[in-house]
């Protein structure tokens, strides 16, 4: 009736998001990233480990700015990632690309990111592009279905309590039915073994018998 395994599978992927400032200079996260990124899947771990900018920089040569590209911390600090650019004056301006890495950070502390400008100038043209790690558990998806596929599951106790006390007042659970058949048949197969075990010396033994008495 239940299953029980000591093994648990991952499955590991890498990809690189679309670009998310493509409608503007701040944008959210929210479609952003691989589903389960916020943490509301408990068998799907997002992670981010870097992410590539690219911008130009619009300015008076005459003129100094500064520009910020960051997101915002949902953990409560300020901000989770943070690049700043100088444009000083003497700068007339220009494209810059970066690649920026860091260590694996959830993806779930990751809030809505931003290019600001301060100082003057103007940024164009804008592409933020996020590196990311999916992992998926296939035991924790597996719990997640059901929890009494693995006495290892959260909450497998009060899932088995509920079958047991819906088996009572149920008897005729189709899925109880199929795990009794199939034990029966198990016996069965293994009474009709013992059986054969028995009858084939009673059969030699006539055999030998009878070449006696020829």
């Amino acid at each position: 009736m239940l299953v029980s395994s000591s093994y648990c599978y991952s499955d590991t992927t890498y990809g690189v998001t679309n670009n998310a400032a493509i409608a503007g200079l701040t944008w959210g996260m929210t479609g952003i990233l691989p589903n389960g990124a916020d943490g509301s899947i408990p068998y799907i771990k997002v992670d981010i480990h870097g992410l590539t900018y690219r911008y130009t920089m619009e300015k008076d040569p005459s003129t100094g700015a500064t520009v910020y590209v960051r997101n915002k911390d949902l953990d409560g600090n300020r901000y989770v990632f943070e690049e700043r650019d100088d444009w000083a004056a003497g700068n007339p301006g220009g494209t810059i690309q970066k690649y920026v890495r860091f260590p694996y950070t959830s993806a779930s502390r990751f809030g809505d990111g931003s290019i600001d400008v301060e100082g003057d100038g103007q940024v164009i043209d804008p592409n933020v592009t996020y590196n990311y790690k999916v992992e998926v558990d296939d035991r924790l998806m597996l719990c997640s279905a059901t929890p009494l596929a693995d006495p290892a599951c959260p909450g497998f106790d009060q899932a088995l309590l509920d079958y047991l006390n819906n088996l009572e007042a149920n008897p005729d659970d189709p899925f109880y039915d199929e795990w009794v058949q199939a034990n029966l048949s198990l016996n069965d197969e293994e009474g009709e073994q013992e059986v054969e075990e028995t009858k084939m010396p009673e059969e030699k033994l006539s055999n030998f018998e009878k070449k006696l008495g020829g």
